[in-house]
């Protein structure tokens, strides 16, 4: 991996040789990443896998012409090469309708309000994560489970110049565990835990987390919910594992400037009105030490405070260069990774304010039946413009009444509209930081921090019907 100083030295001679094209203005993105990961499957110790990836990206404007060019090549031959497309890229691109200009001038970033690069977490070797995750396993079996695990430790460098006077480099480590555990009687148990620095994760917290939901699972009888073929509405509670899926969608296709400018978002035409409930507070913040600290964009612009939702009523969307000059508006620092700018710009390192119930507070006042939920999973938009979405409960779901357990129920597919259900929260809890990454694409540090919820009437359309005996 390259040093700091060794980016900026190439960011500048790659900047220098662009300009010589002829554009009218530039960008160069460098972003190189390293992890490692280590999986077990069912206790049997799964090899390590590591991955190092360095690109190179590279935006030409020309008038009203914009190009863009990508390389994985950096030799001499490669960087030459990459630069000439991109400036043809431009050249003999169709004009814009919009009158772009590339962000500055931003060269200091803002002092972290925490340490963002561990050297110890960038240590790929295995043994250490081998010892963990067997560690890990032994402590399920104990318990009469089988644990299936992912550990991955990594970290990046990234650096973006541009002709306006952008030239900023950061680096930061990331380091994040998962877990699963399953048993013979149908259970199936989730955790996960997430650091920049290795030596604060706590894998003995995150297995007992697991062990504490598949106990819940050994209650016996299990329940059985009838639906016959008709929706039913239950009272829900969330772990912050179900709230972040709902939230992490909700963003992409609602706070996102391009779906909203074009009217395909379920915010469109609705700002400065009450979109979700008054005790509902959401804002994005990569500064926010709460989560992963991300200091600029993609553009190379610093990240800030944003208010999405505050007491309910919605007070911004999100906007990366390109979309502000299109419709008018500031970059809101949320520009996306070049494979992915074509999405729009998206809000990534959410925060949403919790409340004074505890999960034992939110059990013990529901007299009524109601589903307590740890995660959901092949979720999927079912309506942009009105937020419904769709998907599966998984890993630990129970009915809950008369302020206790009763025993585990099948999985559950809920079909809801998100938004009007957070007009029906009636209990929230304390927020804390939910990150797990899926492993594709380059690493950056975003996560989100979010409260257990409890809902009023979900609706559900139907059950799996195969949880076990």
């Amino acid at each position: 991996m390259k040093t700091v100083d060794q980016i900026r030295e190439f960011l500048t001679d790659s900047l220098a040789k662009l300009r010589k094209t002829g554009i009218d203005q530039g960008e160069i993105l460098y972003w190189e990443t390293e992890s490692g990961t280590l999986r077990t499957f069912l206790n049997r110790m799964g090899p390590s896998v590591t991955s190092r990836d360095a690109d190179v990206y590279m935006t030409a404007i020309v008038g009203k012409k914009h190009g863009q060019a990508h390389t994985t090549d950096l030799s001499h031959e490669g960087l030459d090469r990459v630069i000439h497309n991109c400036y043809e890229n431009a050249v003999y691109g169709n004009d814009s309708e919009t009158v772009f200009c590339l962000p500055g001038t931003y060269k200091e970033l803002p002092p972290f309000k925490k340490k963002i690069f561990f050297e110890s977490t960038l240590d790929l070797s295995p043994e250490k994560n081998v010892d963990t995750l067997h560690k890990i396993s032994e402590e399920s079996k104990k318990n009469g489970l089988t644990c299936s695990a992912r550990l991955m430790t990594g970290g990046a460098r990234l650096g973006i110049a541009n002709t306006s006077g952008t030239f900023l480099v950061t680096e930061y480590t990331e380091v994040s565990l998962s877990l699963i555990l399953t048993g013979d009687n149908g259970v199936s148990a989730y955790a996960s835990d997430a650091s920049e620095n290795i030596e604060f994760l706590d894998p003995g917290k995150v297995v007992q987390e697991a062990i504490q939901n598949a106990e819940r699972q050994k209650l016996r009888p299990p329940v059985e919910l009838d639906f016959s073929g008709k929706e039913t509405f239950f009272d829900v509670i969330l772990e912050p594992y179900a709230v972040a899926e709902w939230i992490e969608i909700l963003a992409s296709i609602g706070f996102n400037g391009l779906l909203f400018e074009e009217g395909e978002s379920f915010l469109s035409g609705k700002m400065n009105q009450k979109v979700v409930g008054d005790n509902i507070s959401l804002f994005d913040d990569g500064s926010d030490p709460g989560g992963f600290i991300a200091p600029f964009d993609f553009e190379g612009v610093p990240k800030e405070k944003k208010v999405l939702f505050d007491r309910g009523v919605l007070r911004s969307v999100c906007y990366d260069s390109f979309l502000g000059a299109k419709y008018g508006k500031r970059t809101s620092g949320h520009a996306l990774s070049p494979f992915e700018k074509s999405y729009g710009a998206i809000p990534r390192n959410l925060f949403m304010e919790g409340g004074p119930s505890s999960l034992g507070e939110m059990i013990a006042s529901s007299i009524r039946p109601t589903i307590y939920i740890t995660r959901f999973h092949y979720t999927n938009v079912v309506n942009p413009k009105e937020g419904v979405l769709t998907g599966m409960t998984k890993d630990g779901t129970f009915l809950v009444q008369n302020g206790k357990f009763s025993g585990p129920v099948s999985n559950l597919r809920f079909l809801e509209n998100i938004p009007k259900a957070l007009c029906r929260v009636t209990h929230l809890g304390q927020s804390r930081r939910v990150h797990d990454p899926v492993g594709y694409g380059g690493l950056f540090p975003e996560s989100m921090a979010v409260p257990p919820l409890k809902i009023e009437k979900v609706r559900f359309i139907g059950s799996s019907g195969n949880l076990a005996r």
